[in-house]
């Protein structure tokens, strides 16, 4: 058997990397077909119960060969390393049968083309390619324009969405300096997102979920922040019915130290519709600098948002020296985070003492930039717009 195959089975059970794994190498990439069907049985447990470990695959009708993986020469910390030789090998494989075919075959010059496009689709690690002709353009335009709306995904500030188009594959950035309001916002977007129906995934990479779900539920039932801290809220009221948020398809998943790889897997795993990772900075990656890092991570939730069609809404830190209303390049340690987004919102106190805020849509590739009053009432976390001059 091939024993690099099998040190992905053996990390796989041995390690919490279940996910990490799982973005790296499929069972379509072994080699063995026992250990392939094998791999394929394990990732659907993780599917299931988000968790894998040698107990729960004891039971397995493949206990020899999961035992013959476990008990392998394995260095768990190489995971990675395995994960890509056996990945890379499978590549290998494809590309020499679709070398074979174009050499021994009896070509049509459509069938070449065909052969062409696979061989591109496997060297770039891409499933398939897509490609339109102008007519397959004018024809996928007219149906568009001809059918329903497309259901942008609403924030719940009705200003806002008139200036934003939230859509499935997109990668939205709300930017603040620390304490300015960035999770608050967030937190109040993905509530109101839950109550249209869409599900979901809160990933905290810095707090823990019961204060990720208080500050929501005080936003929620407007109650008073200090009284939530110090549990004096006296809740429910009479007019609170718990079940109102209880029933939401809004959950909280503590993410510290995780990849974006791992949030991908396991926000796919959850089936949600809309991420949110609170924040960018905390994610963790490799790279030689923190320039290197924090670029590759911005790619990397780029395309989680492209390949999954989830909307990815991704909280980032701003410099602390700047003052006065934030601009795209008061974004932190790399100027990628402002190419990948497809929407940047800045937030900016004005006035602590009377919640006075400003929402700056700086980015925005599908409608309007410019600035939006906002009032922060920090005592309820929450955010209310603020009537202006402007015509809307």
């Amino acid at each position: 058997m091939n024993e690099t195959e099998m040190a992905v089975i053996g990390c796989m059970i041995q390690t919490t990397a279940q996910g990490e794994i799982l973005e790296e190498v499929s069972a379509e990439d072994f080699t063995d077909p026992e250990l392939s069907a094998l791999f394929q049985k394990l990732a659907n447990m993780w599917g299931r119960y988000g968790r894998l470990d040698a107990v729960m695959v004891s039971g397995l009708p493949e206990r020899e060969l999961v035992l013959a993986c476990v008990n392998a020469p394995i260095a768990y910390s190489a995971y990675l390393s395995y994960c890509r030789t056996v990945r890379n090998r499978a590549i290998v494989a494809k590309v020499q049968g679709i070398g074979l075919a174009l050499a021994t075959s009896d070509l049509t010059t459509e069938t070449a083309m065909q052969l062409n496009e696979q061989l591109a689709a496997v060297l770039s690690g891409r499933k398939t390619l897509k490609s339109e002709t102008a007519m397959q353009g004018m024809i996928g335009f007219i149906r568009r324009q001809t059918g329903k709306a497309p259901e942008y995904i609403k924030t719940g500030f009705s200003r806002l969405d008139k200036f934003t188009k939230f859509s499935a594959g997109d990668m939205v950035i709300i930017g603040a300096r620390p304490s300015n309001g960035k999770t608050a916002m967030s937190l109040q977007i993905a509530l109101h997102m839950a109550k249209q129906g869409k599900r979901v995934v809160f990933y905290s990479l810095e707090t823990s979920a019961e204060k990720i779900n208080d500050r929501a539920i005080t936003c929620f039932y407007d109650l008073e922040f200090d009284d939530v801290k110090n549990c004096k809220s006296g809740f429910p009221a009479e007019d609170m019915d718990p079940d109102t948020f209880a029933m939401l398809p809004f959950e909280v998943v503590e993410a510290a130290g995780r990849t974006v790889q791992w949030m991908k897997t396991d926000a796919v795993r959850r089936k949600a519709d809309v991420v949110m990772v609170d924040y960018l900075g905390l994610v963790r990656d490799r790279g030689s600098s923190r320039y290197e890092i924090v670029t590759q991570i911005s790619q990397d939730l780029h395309e989680a948002a492209q390949e999954t069609k989830m909307l990815f809404v991704v909280l980032c830190q701003l410099n602390r020296q700047s003052n006065g209303l934030p601009n795209m390049q008061d974004l932190r340690e790399s100027g990628q985070i402002e190419q990948d987004a497809d929407c940047i919102l800045l937030l900016h106190y004005e006035d602590r003492k009377t919640g006075d805020f400003v929402v700056r849509v700086a980015k925005n590739k599908e409608g309007r930039v410019g600035d939006l009053p906002f009032l922060f009432r920090a005592a309820n976390q929450n955010f209310l717009e603020v009537e202006y001059a402007h015509n809307d």
